[in-house]
């Protein structure tokens, strides 16, 4: 629950919107529609072994802020390790990607700017607390490209 303030908000830990996507903790904490679509902001959790897939986003840009773990992130031709503390900026029309390639959880927070993007996650979420259905990879998709964002096949 996000707590209107003289001048802002404030989402406490844990009491953003929060669901499943892809097996991966998402809460929101700044919403699209708290910035008038300028910005969002959530906090994913991410087990070993997931992440994003190849992808280019024709509209946003990603701000990828390390709190916990290690997370490593694909950028055009660069591969960087991120560790809790780094930020990872990746533009909009570049292709990119990450993977928690390590055996520990890991959680960042991701700022999408300008909002809208969030809309994406929701659509192809499940609530907290229900199992998730298998993943629906064409939907997911058709899904992303709804949202200006192609998605590629995973590269090794």
């Amino acid at each position: 629950m996000t707590e209107q303030v003289s001048g802002g908000r404030i989402t406490r830990q844990g009491q953003g919107e929060r669901f499943l996507f892809l097996g991966e903790l998402v809460e929101v904490l700044v919403s699209e529609e708290a910035t008038g679509g300028a910005y969002s902001l959530a906090e994913f959790t991410f087990p070993p072994g997931s992440g994003a897939p190849p992808h280019v986003h024709a509209h946003e840009d990603e701000i990828f802020h390390v709190l916990e773990g290690e997370l490593e992130f694909h950028l055009g031709d660069a591969v960087v390790r991120a560790k809790a503390g780094d930020t990872v900026h990746a533009l909009r029309g570049h292709k990119h990607f990450f993977v928690n390639a390590t055996d520990c959880t890991a959680r960042m927070q991701v700022g999408i700017v300008p909002g809208g993007f969030m809309n994406f996650f929701r659509s192809m979420g499940s609530p907290v607390g229900e199992t998730p259905p298998p993943p629906d990879i064409p939907g997911l998709v058709a899904a992303a490209e709804k949202y200006g964002c192609t998605i590629f096949a995973q590269e090794n």
